[in-house]
């Protein structure tokens, strides 16, 4: 038999190729399960971790929340059936917004937002709302509302749009809005201020990258100088100013910066754009930054262009200031320095019930309630140190028992630099108010308050009748009012009074208010009275039917201004005339040598070497010697010549009426000797001599300022020549 077989290797081939092939099939299904299996098991691990995470974020946000300065809500949308929000619902809130709210936390999660807050609706918040749910535009605003308290309260807050809803973070930012607005309104009040002062206010920036670099530059800067203030701030000093100003400012700002001090300059010239020059005072500051560095530099100017020529004025309405205080119906006093009265008038013994004999010294101290006497000391002792006036209102004691309510004003009279004393005025406003009830109540009380005035009162109809005039109308006229009630002013005074008076009495009746001075000389007495006529008109019409009439005796006032007008005219130091004399002296002089062709002539005098005098013994011992100097000059020339004074060492001398020209340059001649001896001065023996330039006039066309000039240049030419001589001017008739 034949036997055909074959192998077990080959019998179980296939077998073993398919065993083969579910092997390493399931080794691969395994080894895939098992990847899966771990890469699920990873991501479960990342799972957990990750809401871990988020937990602990969570935990974290309600933390920060918890903890953060602001209310945070998050609001849900409440749609209604067409999609549109109707309302928000609390879905969450922090602690701070909770107490913003005033409820627990628990009770305002899930509560609808218009109905728990209505306000939100009605001041448009709801809206607001809706607008970032929808757009999903973030919006960031801050806002002011009524607060709990009543207060005002400013909010900032934030909206931010999450699905479906907003979250919202708010923060109370009141604290910070009232500084800012107080900040805000104190700068403005601050710029108002400095807009506003009379002086000239500017700083300017010395750092190094905007030096001269103006900042600030306020209205009386502009008035001043005549510089808007858009083409000052901003702009560099080279920029804007002149060359001269700009030099001069540079010279003083690096002073500024090696020695950072307050520095007074003295008086300044500034020529404005329409060529006008004024002169400036100025007080400079620097201003220092947090490093202790100059960073700008503050002015303060003031305009003291016209104060030369203003002197004489602000003499002059002095004097009419003290004239009008001394015609006031007020109660006037004066007291000397120790506060000792030497004056009072009538109506300040009708208040106070003293007269002046029982005020002399301390004894007005009567008149003032015993609760007032320290606050009287008070304000005496607040003048003496400020030098200004005071007023206030003090209770007096008339005769011991009825009070009366006084406004006293008093102020130091300063001569010099010295107080001599203080004048004052008392005011009884009780009386004022009494009478001004009385004056309304009763014509008899007018009639009783017209006839105490001090002045004189009358009305007089357009037939020129009088129809009232008080008893010191009377007195003054010698009239009698029974008698003369009903008469012209024709009939009650001579006809050359009525020849005076008529040009006003003529004017006033055609409605003109009229005030005039009346002067007159009764039995060689001066007398002057200020006359005031006021039209009096018809009801509803133009038509005068007659005019008031008030007179006032200004004699006095008017002997005191002439007095004060002399003494203004004379150099306090060495009592002989000031500029102003002087001026008015030498205008004098020309006028006459002019109209009588006698020739004059006007020294101008410099004494030699004062300043190292001055220098070497002080002031003191200068101004002994400028005494000295003008004594020795009265003795040498005649009693007709005038000496003034113009200040510091510079005399001058009018000589009018001379014979010859030769006798003025023997008398300049006279005074250069003269003036070779030494002078004695309390131990200290001084030398010094005179310049003296010298100009002759007599009519011709010369003002006198040229010919001061024409002097002055002669004054220059002695001293040119080695001084301690004279020189003249060439004489042109």
């Amino acid at each position: 038999m034949t036997v055909v077989g074959i192998t077990e290797q080959e019998a179980l081939g296939k077998y073993y190729d398919h065993r083969r092939i579910y092997f390493w099939s399931c080794t691969i299904a395994s080894l895939l399960i098992l990847g899966v299996a771990v890469m699920l098991t990873r991501q479960s691990y990342r799972l957990r971790k990750s809401v871990l995470v988020a937990r602990e974020a969570q935990a974290t946000l309600r933390a920060a929340a918890d903890g953060s300065l602001d209310s945070f809500f998050i609001l849900k949308s409440c749609r209604n059936a067409q999609r549109n929000i109707e309302d928000f619902v609390f879905a969450d809130i922090n602690q701070r917004g909770a107490k913003h709210l005033g409820l627990p936390r628990e009770k305002i999660i899930g509560q609808r937002l218009c109905e728990l807050r209505p306000l939100n609706r009605s001041a448009g918040f709801f809206d607001k709302y809706v607008k970032v749910a929808e757009t999903g535009t973030p919006l960031e605003e801050e806002f002011e509302i009524p607060g709990i308290n009543g207060e005002a309260q400013w909010l900032h807050h934030q909206i931010v749009a999450i699905p479906d809803g907003v979250a919202i973070t708010t923060r109370d930012i009141s604290a910070r809005k009232k500084a800012e607005l107080e900040t805000r309104s104190n700068r403005i009040f601050l710029q108002s201020m400095i807009d506003y002062l009379p002086v000239l206010i500017s700083v300017k920036s010395v750092r190094p990258e905007n030096f001269g670099q103006m900042i600030v530059w306020n209205k009386a800067a502009e008035v001043i100088t005549g510089y808007p203030a858009d083409q000052v701030i901003g702009k560099k000093c080279g920029d804007i100013f002149p060359p001269d100003v700009v030099a001069r400012h540079k010279e003083q700002d690096q002073k500024m910066l090696s020695n950072p001090m307050v520095i007074n300059l003295d008086d300044e010239p500034f020529r404005r754009p329409d060529g006008a020059v004024h002169f400036l005072h100025t007080i400079s500051v620097p201003l220092f930054d947090d490093k202790d560095h100059t960073e700008y530099i503050l002015s303060i100017s003031d305009d003291v262009t016209g104060r030369r020529q203003q002197e004489l004025e602000l003499h002059k309405n002095q004097a009419e200031l003290a004239a009008a205080n001394d015609a006031s119906p007020l109660g006037l006093f004066r007291t000397d320095a120790k506060g000792n009265i030497t004056y009072v008038n009538r109506t300040f013994e009708e208040i106070t019930g003293l007269s002046l004999h029982q005020v002399g010294s301390e004894g007005w101290l009567k008149a003032i309630h015993p609760e007032d006497h320290q606050k009287l000391q008070d304000a005496r002792n607040l003048l003496r140190r400020s030098r200004q006036p005071y007023q206030d209102v003090f209770r007096l004691t008339r005769h011991g028992n009825k009070l009366v309510w006084a406004s006293i004003k008093i102020a130091p009279i300063l001569i010099g630099a010295e107080i001599e004393g203080y004048a004052g005025s008392v005011d009884d406003v009780t009386a004022r108010r009494e009478s001004e009830m009385a004056l309304r109540e009763s014509e008899a009380r007018l009639r009783t308050v017209a006839d105490t005035l001090p002045a004189m009162v009358a009305y007089i109809d357009a037939d020129e009748r009088y129809r009232f005039h008080n008893l010191a109308y009377e007195r003054d006229y010698g009239i009698d009012i029974r008698q003369e009630r009903g008469k012209t002013v024709r009939e009650t005074i001579t006809p050359e009074r009525y020849t005076f008076l008529e040009p006003y009495i003529r004017r006033v009746l055609k409605g003109e208010a009229l005030s005039f001075e009346d002067e007159q000389i009764k039995e060689g007495v001066y007398y002057c009275r200020e006359v005031l006529y006021i039209p009096q008109f018809a009801e509803n019409s133009q038509r005068v039917v007659g005019f008031h009439v008030m007179r006032q005796d200004v004699t006095t006032q008017r002997l005191e201004e002439r007095r004060l007008l002399q003494l203004t005219q004379l150099d306090p130091l060495t009592g002989l005339a000031n500029r102003a004399g002087f001026q008015q002296k030498l205008n004098e002089a020309m006028n006459l040598s002019r109209n009588a062709h006698v020739p004059m002539a006007l020294m101008y005098l410099d004494i030699d070497h004062f300043k190292p005098v001055n220098d070497t013994y002080g002031h003191d011992v200068g101004d002994a010697l400028l005494k000295a100097f003008s004594q020795r000059l009265e003795q040498t020339l005649r009693a007709s010549d005038t000496i003034a004074r113009l200040g510091g060492d510079e005399f001058t001398i009018i000589m009018d009426k001379i014979g010859k020209l030769d006798d003025a340059a023997a008398i300049a001649e006279k005074v250069v000797g003269v003036m070779q001896a030494p002078f004695e001065l309390d131990g200290i023996v001084v030398s010094v001599s005179v310049s003296i330039g010298m100009a002759f006039y007599q009519g011709r066309e010369i003002s006198a300022d040229a010919l001061i000039k024409q002097a002055d240049v002669m004054l220059y030419q002695a001293k040119q020549a080695g001084r301690n001589t004279y020189r003249v001017a060439e004489f042109e008739a």
